[in-house]
């Protein structure tokens, strides 16, 4: 009976050298990352855009006795990015630009497909998640998380917040060319939303947001490659059947 066949020696070479490639940073112009873990949540100073009443909040969505007012700010942070889909838009951004890179060393070429599997199955879209929602809930209250949350519920929102390429970034909205993403009734709305405190420090952190997702997926490939390798040492050579 066949079972899985151990990589060459010089293909388990080349897995090492891809790994350390990998391990550079996905984008040179990352910033350094704010010591988010480090902090602790609070809300009691930061500004607000345009406040929701807590009293109109879901009963389930605010503080209870056994949780504290950081942990149901984090829910709200990972609840906001499920709808944005930002984790997985920065896991597989990640990995295209990687698989790029790749295909264009050729001494890489026969390690490709071992590393492929590293990319897809080993980095954590969840990990990603949970360092990105830290950032937000240090960043945003409840209050604010629930009315970006409703924003993003929108067909406005959705087409803002779906891609790199529409993110209402400062310079971006300027352009006149950036309303036509939207139709006549999202216009208004999108003219209502940039008015609110809220929506413009949303989308000033945007970018360090991503950064710090890219930094999650850099740090997972380190942590997970180590492992990998030893497992690829490991796996039994196919058994050739005895005459």
């Amino acid at each position: 009976m066949a079972t899985l066949h151990t990589p060459s020696k010089p293909v388990i070479g080349l897995v090492f050298f891809g790994l350390f490639w990998l391990s550079l940073p996905v984008a040179a112009q990352q910033e350094s990352r704010p010591p988010s873990r480090a902090r602790s949540v609070t809300t009691s100073g930061q500004p607000t855009g345009s406040p929701v009443p807590v009293s109109s909040l879901p009963a389930d969505s605010r503080a209870t006795p056994n949780r504290t007012q950081s942990e149901t700010n984090f829910m709200a942070a990972q609840e906001l990015l499920e709808l944005t889909g930002f984790p997985s838009l920065v896991k597989q951004t990640s990995i295209k630009v990687l698989r790029k890179e790749i295909r264009k060393r050729p001494e890489m070429r026969e390690a490709g497909p071992i590393l492929r599997e590293l990319l897809e199955d080993r980095i954590s879209t969840q990990i990603i998640s949970e360092e990105m929602a830290k950032y937000l809930a240090y960043k945003f209250d409840e209050q604010e998380l629930r009315q970006l949350k409703a924003i993003l519920d929108t067909s406005t929102g959705r087409k803002m917040f779906t891609s790199f390429e529409t993110l209402p970034t400062s310079v971006r909205v300027q352009e006149p060319s950036y309303l036509d993403l939207f139709d006549e009734q999202e216009k208004k709305e999108f003219q209502t939303f940039y008015r609110l405190t809220v929506f413009q420090r949303f989308s000033d952190c945007t970018s360090m947001l991503f950064r710090i997702g890219m930094q999650s997926f850099e740090e997972q490939l380190k942590l997970q490659g180590k492992d990998f390798v030893k497992e690829l040492i490991l796996r039994p050579r196919e058994q050739q059947p005895k005459p």
